[in-house]
């Protein structure tokens, strides 16, 4: 029996690199701390859709029929619109492609239903294969506090044309504070008397503040408790970090025969 004790949230992408050749033949890019970038922006508006330039008539669009946010967005130049303007061409040029992406989003951000992309997003990664094809993943976060399981990868051509958008995210939250009522260790004390184990069995017991979503449901502010308690037992559970509510729990533990 094979045991993992680590297990990563759900997210419901794949790492382009894999289309082309293995993941030896990738060049990965650390994450960089964010800082302002200087792009093209749009106005805001009453209308969710509107755009000073419109996404390209040929693209290929599929929304969340829940939260209309965008899961796919495809066509061969995604940016076209957006490479007449000087700081736009000048992050192409210089292929600062974790801005270039972040520049895309925050410049489609009415399209996209966020309110300020370069905020919200961190580069998390950027890989480019042996194609010459690079895949900026990106974490959403509000107010720097990661949204679980939340990602969009933007993928650029050899040409730093934006050229694919996959991912799961969710609209910018509303009235929602990230100031929790619980403590970390009254949300650790929460995870282990619901797990039935004593504090001091909790081995490497640790709690992340988190925003989590689940369908149908606002987001929450919660604390995300990776919990092992033993070779064969670990958990993940969901707390909301203002009444202690248990929202959800996960084995992390993957077994195979």
């Amino acid at each position: 029996m094979a045991l993992c004790h680590s297990r990563a949230p759900p997210v419901f992408l794949f790492h382009a690199c894999v289309l082309s050749l293995s993941a030896a033949a990738c060049s990965v890019v650390q994450a960089q701390p964010q800082r302002p970038l200087t792009i093209p922006v749009k106005p805001a508006s009453s209308q969710p859709s509107a755009s000073v330039q419109p996404l390209p008539a040929r693209a290929e669009i599929r929304r969340d029929p829940r939260l209309g946010t965008i899961t796919f967005l495809k066509a061969p130049n995604l940016s076209e619109h957006l490479e007449h303007d000087p700081d736009f061409a000048q992050l192409q040029a210089s292929k600062q492609f974790g801005d270039l992406a972040r520049a895309f989003v925050h410049a489609y951000r009415a399209d996209f239903r966020l309110a300020q992309p370069t905020n919200e997003f961190r580069v998390h990664s950027v890989k480019t294969d042996a194609l010459g094809l690079t895949h900026v993943r990106l974490q959403q976060t509000f107010h720097d506090v990661p949204v679980w399981a939340a990602e969009v990868v933007v993928h650029l051509n050899a040409d730093t044309q934006v050229y694919l958008i996959q991912g799961r995210y969710i609209p910018t939250p509303h009235n929602l504070s990230t100031d929790p009522e619980l403590t970390e260790q009254t949300a650790l004390q929460r995870a282990v008397d619901h797990l039935g184990q004593p504090l001091t069995g909790c081995l490497k017991c640790q709690a992340d503040l988190v925003i989590f979503t689940t369908e149908g449901k606002a987001p929450r502010l919660a604390y995300r408790v990776l919990a092992l308690l033993n070779l064969a037992e670990g958990w993940e559970v969901m707390i909301d970090a203002w009444t202690g509510e248990i929202l959800q729990q996960l084995s992390t533990i993957r077994t195979t025969q």
